[in-house]
């Protein structure tokens, strides 16, 4: 499976790939968030938690996460990503950086994370899956996934 590239040492190496000229995902993914992040913040009513599948560094992540506490004074932030190194990286420089912003990470395999109810929130919930498509092969693994995901966090409704 790919998620085991993804070890330390993997995680490291795709960090390192995806600031190379030819690998133009992430700078797209980063583009359409600083255009639309504020916009897709927006159309989210109350207070919001954000969940990351695959996580990595999360560097395109702080675009959602500097557009969601423009408009609330706190967010508590649930990365996810095999690498342990990797989250607390990201989970350290983030908290440095960000006074009103609350981690709690999950180190793993999201589905199993998911399928336990590992991930606990409170408020609704923003899920970001930013990563590859072969991440998740297959068309039924992706809809696994994002059943789980609509089985486990918060729905969106009010009161939810």
């Amino acid at each position: 499976m790919p998620k085991y590239f993804y070890d330390d040492l993997g995680s490291a190496l795709f960090e390192t790939i995806t600031h190379l000229p030819e690998y133009y995902l992430t700078r797209v993914e980063r583009d359409l968030l600083a255009t639309y992040g504020t916009q897709i913040v927006a159309a989210l009513a109350g207070p919001l938690e954000l969940v990351e599948l695959g996580s990595g560094s999360a560097s395109k992540t702080r675009l959602i996460i500097d557009a969601i506490l423009e408009r609330q004074d706190e967010l508590t932030f649930h990365p996810i990503d095999i690498s342990p190194d990797a989250l607390v990286e990201l989970s350290e420089m983030l908290v440095a950086s960000i006074d009103a912003l609350r981690v709690r990470a999950y180190a793993g395999d999201y589905f199993a994370l998911l399928r336990a109810k590992s991930i606990e929130t409170r408020d609704r919930v923003l899920a970001l899956y930013l990563v590859p498509t072969s991440a998740t092969s297959s068309r039924r693994r992706r809809a696994s996934l994002f059943g789980l995901l609509g089985a486990t966090l918060k729905s969106g409704e009010p009161g939810s």
